[in-house]
């Protein structure tokens, strides 16, 4: 075989170099690389951590420092650290999956050489007695914003199961996630990662991405998520130079979907998923995610302002409400193992600050997360030790 030409093997370094330094932002990724290739991977880079990120014009809302920071059990800690918070993480292109989390630190995340978010690499074959639960999903469930690791959902619900999981050698609880993920990304990154790992169990923490990929007339099973779009924006780039053009085949976003639609994609995703898990021996749960537009909990002042700048735009909080709806609608008619966590921050008050924005929290919802997803997984482990034991209601 012959020898590539140099300028093919410039144009591969330009793509790595390009892959490795750019960080997709879940709202600065809708950015179609305009401007020199440099700047626009300056203004990718900016959603790294929630300080910068909500220092530009595509952070979580219209707030200050003080005012995000309110969703945090310390908010003057917050408030002076969250330059240092993962908010997006840097990703590549990956197989089959299209993008994922780029292995390595982001701020206080620490991508392990897995992907997943994670102190280190999981063993495998796993230790004998390890119970080894994923967390899948979007940006939610990598826990955008958490002050630590230890204040991720991830973190607090491994603290929490090896807790109540007394016979266990060892609990380890990873989040198998990445921002702006649909269901069909979570179903690839399953398949091509995670069963390799023998999760006893998949928590896929998700629903909201499907609805908002709806919103925007997206086909979820064929489509680019802002990272992927960012990457092809530069490939288009690189070859436009040359006087190459590339023609896309990817449908442009267009009218939003009925919710029915998002729905019946996103279970159709997550059964493909379930059997996958299942073909390996372990377990899936699906656990629809909470969000400000399905929330009934009294919102501060703050929260509402959020709340309000959500009727505005195609992701309109009722559409979203409506799809999730519908996904739970979908889901309970299946034999999906189920869980509905929308209703999840509805006994706290105006003082309990929750809401970054209209998708993700501080710490003190980060916990309330995981508790419930705790009360959710236990049985289901325990029931899985035991397999002569009746299993739990899905």
């Amino acid at each position: 075989m012959s020898s590539p030409p140099r300028a093919s093997l410039a144009f591969a370094g330009l793509l790595l170099a390009v892959a490795l330094a750019s960080g997709a932002g879940f709202w600065a990724g809708r950015y179609a690389a305009h401007g020199p290739p440099r700047a626009a991977i300056a203004d990718f880079a900016a959603q790294h951590t929630l300080g910068r990120a909500l220092a530009s014009d595509e952070g979580p809302g219209a707030q200050t420092r003080a005012e995000a920071a309110l969703a945090y059990l310390d908010p003057d800690r917050a408030q002076r650290e969250m330059d240092g918070y993962a908010w997006a993480v840097p990703t590549v292109p990956i197989p089959f999956v299209s993008y994922g989390p780029a292995p390595g630190p982001s701020a206080n995340a620490n991508i392990n050489a897995q992907q997943l978010r994670y102190p280190r690499a999981l063993r495998v074959p796993p230790i004998q007695g390890t119970v080894r639960v994923l967390l899948l999903g979007g940006s939610t469930a990598l826990s955008a914003g958490a002050p630590s690791e230890a204040a991720t959902i991830h973190g607090q619900l491994e603290a929490r199961l090896a807790d109540s999981l007394e016979a266990a050698a060892q609990v380890e609880v990873a989040a198998a996630a990445c921002q702006a993920w649909a269901s069909s990304h979570e179903r690839a990154f399953t398949r091509a990662r995670l069963l390799d790992l023998q999760p006893n169990l998949v928590v896929a923490l998700s629903g909201l991405n499907d609805a908002h990929w709806g919103a925007l007339g997206v086909d979820v099973d064929f489509f680019r998520a802002y990272d992927d779009q960012f990457h092809w924006s530069l490939l288009s780039r690189v070859f436009g130079g040359s006087g190459v053009v590339l023609v896309d085949p990817v449908p442009a976003w267009g009218q939003r979907l009925a919710p029915d639609v998002v729905a019946r994609r996103m279970v159709a995703n997550a059964l493909a998923t379930r059997a996958e898990v299942a073909s390996q021996g372990g377990h899936y749960l699906f656990a629809l995610q909470p969000s400000l537009a399905t929330t009934s909990k009294p919102l501060s002042a703050r929260e509402q302002a959020l709340f309000d700048r959500g009727h505005r735009g195609g992701t309109s909080n009722r559409y979203l409400k409506l799809s999730l709806q519908a996904i739970a609608s979908h889901a309970r008619d299946t034999a999906l193992d189920f869980v509905d966590l929308t209703p999840v921050f509805d006994g706290r008050t105006r003082q309990d600050e929750i809401f970054l924005d209209r998708y993700h929290f501080g710490d003190r919802g980060n916990g309330l997360i995981a508790e419930a997803l705790a009360e959710a997984v236990g049985p289901r482990l325990r029931a899985q030790a035991t397999p002569d034991a009746e299993g739990p209601d899905a």
